[in-house]
């Protein structure tokens, strides 16, 4: 048993720096995945959103009515130098 332990952990010794990159490697390639993967279910999430939000507001239109002839009245006299007070 004791001969087992000794002969494993000399082969995990002079394995080691392959062991070590080995990790590495497989920590950024999970990083990396996981961002992607985090990316696409974020830009998923917002088109949907948008996709909702667009429905919502072409469901929901409004138009205001604004009557501006005081104004064009009042632009009128000013443009050929009218008093509109007297």
């Amino acid at each position: 048993m004791s001969q087992e332990k000794v002969d494993r952990n000399k082969e995990l010794k002079k394995n080691r720096k392959k062991i070590v990159k080995r990790n590495k490697v497989k920590n950024i390639i999970g990083g990396t995945v996981g961002v992607i993967v985090l990316v696409a279910v974020i830009g998923w999430i917002g088109y949907s959103v948008y996709g909702k939000y667009e429905e919502y507001a072409e469901a929901n239109v409004t138009s205001t009515a604004v009557d501006i002839t005081p104004v064009t009245g009042f632009l009128t006299g000013l443009e050929y130098g009218f008093d509109t007070e007297e």
